[in-house]
């Protein structure tokens, strides 16, 4: 991919009706120590890893879920959850997500022999690129990621005060749920 093909990859601006984002972080670190291999005893290690067998039945229902994916009628089926393996849905899904990595592979590339060329190294110029390339990417997971808290919303949370039969003194919610 010449430079000029890697400028293609333009980024494109939020709509003014995007939502806000933002990142929080805990005030308190937790510090989970991990023991290493050679110190955890064979039955903390089953405890731990998968076996071959664990592997061999990840890896099945992982093709069952792809093959339900693929089906005339979609994964309506409360055995199967396509969360993660969306890109596996079609032969289409999945040539869309290699050419898509490998447009920002190639950007990236190109950035890197254009600055070796001209005698400089700029870190930031480079994840501009990549960054840029991937911004389709990044509208996508934006996207799941609304859908996913919009599910919660309407579902997990009413799910759970159902379950602890909460009631708000304003009498909004009161009773319990069936």
């Amino acid at each position: 991919m010449s430079s000029s093909q890697s400028s293609t990859c333009k980024p494109t601006r939020y709509s003014s009706t995007a939502v806000s984002l933002r990142v929080r972080f805990s005030p308190r670190t937790k510090v989970y120590l991990v023991p290493h291999l050679s110190d955890m005893t064979a039955k903390e290690i089953a405890a731990v890893y998968m076996t071959d067998r664990d592997t061999k039945a990840t890896q099945e229902d992982l093709v069952n879920t792809v093959k339900a994916m693929r089906s005339a009628n979609r994964v309506t089926d409360c055995n199967y959850c396509s969360r993660g393996v969306e890109q596996l849905a079609s032969a289409q899904a999945i040539n869309d997500r290699q050419v898509a990595k490998r447009r920002v592979i190639d950007a990236v590339l190109d950035e890197q022999d254009e600055q070796y060329e001209a005698g400089f190294y700029n870190e930031a110029k480079i994840a501009e690129k990549a960054r840029n390339c991937s911004q389709q990417a990044v509208e996508v997971a934006i996207k799941r990621g609304a859908s996913d808290s919009s599910f919660v919303d309407s579902h997990v949370r009413e799910e759970y005060m159902c379950k602890h039969q909460f009631a708000w003194n304003e009498g909004n919610m009161a009773g319990t749920c069936s």
